[in-house]
């Protein structure tokens, strides 16, 4: 083979690769090209690529070879094995090889007469059709409006006709629908106004799906929680309830939402601003349990990461159609911090709720969810998010296909809504096991930091959450409700914040990108 695999005297894997010079497998040593580091900085794909093929040395010559041979076979197959439709290659090649950007619409962004002009001054071969449909018109394209557009985005919403050029037919003919609810990412900055806006700010926007069906979209880097997306969040359930039955939460990002503000976070830290962080979380809890008891049912439809603040906003939603590739967790324990937007309290309520239910010892469910937490453990899929006891299965579906998603949750709403959906109540009546449940869980965890398996921030963070988990330090069964363990929360966050060790750990996870155990 071109690769060969072997172990270092460490037992490390080391990948060694063929060379033909001297028939044997060597080391390798890859070739780092002077505009590397400059393309990696162009977000847009097209504009990367477009820089990336202008190059005139062996990188770029590399990169440019394989696209236009992708182009040219595309392009000479496209009568035989695609029905000459050019939307079945690029489906097949975003969903089934994973492209982020299909052949044929590749090609119209980097501009079809400009690629096809290069290909055939270099001779590459393309088909007959093409080259007499450019002869005839200068400015072909594959696909009407412009592919990258909102229009084409939206499609028959925004008044357009979605077409692509038949190679059969010879004319442009209506692409299929594949999927009728889509949730765009716009930043709302430069970019055109999606026409389904019913309120939007610099962090999300509210969109009509139709009449009874609303999806409020994020759209901040990573789609971190700040102040703007909560108060949208509230926002949203307010202007759902008056003239909506079910409200999506979706995103077209790469990470649904990879949780709060560190940076923010560590300056109000740093300043020693503690009633500020506790407003802060205050406004937080106040959108999530906003969102739990909302007279519209509210679904989450998160896909890649979710976590601390991200997994929170879903387990405050009336049900969950996630991603197959979704990471879950509350990682706030790597942080030196608790979960306190009501991930602990939606968590120790499940406990209590099942223990009542199974007329069980709460202690049972209490030690599975504290392991989970104060280990800040990720799901490595959706069905590990609901084996890991973030999500209930009974609420919770599974998505295989991230173009039908939105509309997978579209539907799910309308089912459920039909069904006389009544929003849940506020947690009343709940008996914690107090004290005595807590003093043992400071047991396992001397043992755990005795036994030099956790640091001594590691088992203080943890005493925090098996605090709240417990419902404080109070005689075991007293009777405590759903903003009592909300406090608790609050209480215990700001107490960590107040601790160097966590400041040190979010500052090195800002810097390293990675948790620090100190």
């Amino acid at each position: 083979g071109v690769y060969q695999n072997r172990k270092d005297a460490q037992g490390k894997t080391i990948i060694r690769s063929y060379d033909a010079k001297t028939d044997a497998y060597t080391d390798q040593s890859p070739t780092v090209f002077p505009w590397m580091a400059e393309a990696m900085k162009i977000p847009d794909l097209v504009k990367r690529i477009e820089f990336v093929i202008a190059q005139d040395d062996d990188g770029g010559q590399l990169v440019w070879k394989a696209l236009s041979e992708v182009f040219s076979y595309s392009a000479l197959l496209m009568i035989e094995i695609a029905g000459s439709r050019p939307s079945n290659i690029d489906q097949a090649m975003t969903s089934g090889f994973n492209w982020e950007v299909g052949v044929f619409k590749l090609w119209q962004g980097l501009g079809v007469n400009t690629i096809a002009s290069r290909m055939l001054k270099e001779g590459t071969k393309l088909p007959g059709w093409f080259i007499d449909q450019l002869n005839k018109d200068n400015n072909f394209k594959f696909y009407k409006p412009d592919p990258f557009s909102i229009a084409w985005t939206l499609g028959e919403v925004s008044g357009e006709t979605k077409e692509e050029w038949s190679a059969y037919y010879e004319e442009y003919v209506k692409v299929p629908i594949m999927n009728e609810f889509s949730v765009p990412l716009l930043n709302q900055s430069g970019k055109e106004v999606d026409p389904r806006t019913l309120a939007v700010n610099d962090a999300a926007t509210l969109l009509e799906l139709d009449q009874k069906t609303y999806a409020l979209n994020f759209h901040t880097k990573m789609n971190a929680i700040n102040a703007e997306l909560l108060a949208m969040i509230e926002q949203s359930v307010e202007i759902a309830t008056e003239q909506a039955d079910v409200l999506i939460l979706a995103n077209n990002g790469k990470a649904f939402s990879a949780g709060a503000d560190l940076q923010m976070l560590l300056k109000l830290i740093h300043a020693k601003q503690f009633n500020e962080i506790d407003l802060m979380l205050k406004d937080f809890q106040t959108a999530m349990q906003r969102l739990k008891y909302s007279p519209v049912l509210t679904i989450a439809a998160s896909h890649g990461l979710a976590l601390g603040g991200g997994c929170e906003i879903t387990l405050h939603t009336d049900l969950r159609h996630i991603h197959a590739e979704s990471y879950v967790g509350l990682v706030e324990a790597g942080v030196g911090l608790i979960p306190a937007a009501g991930g602990t309290k939606e968590l120790a309520l499940r406990c209590y709720r099942l223990a009542q239910a199974y007329d069980a010892d709460p202690m049972i469910f209490l030690k599975r969810v504290f392991e989970t937490v104060a280990m800040a453990k990720v799901s490595t899929s959706a069905q590990n998010a609901i084996e890991l006891g973030y999500y209930e299965p009974h609420n919770t579906t599974i998505c295989y296909n991230r173009k039908h998603q939105v509309d997978d949750a579209h539907s799910l709403g309308m089912v459920k809504s039909r069904l006389y959906y009544a929003p849940p109540q506020p947690a009343q009546g709940v008996k914690v096991v107090g004290e005595p449940g807590f003093e043992t869980f400071r047991m396992m965890i001397y043992n755990l930091k005795e036994g030099k398996m956790i640091s001594a921030h590691d088992a203080l963070v943890a005493e925090k959450l098996a605090f709240v988990l417990c419902g404080g330090d109070l005689p075991q069964h007293t009777v405590v409700d759903e903003q009592w363990l909300l406090d608790l929360e609050r209480k215990v966050f700001i107490e960590l914040c107040s601790e160097q060790k966590t400041a040190d750990r979010i500052a090195h996870m800002l810097k390293k990108g990675k948790p620090l155990r100190n």
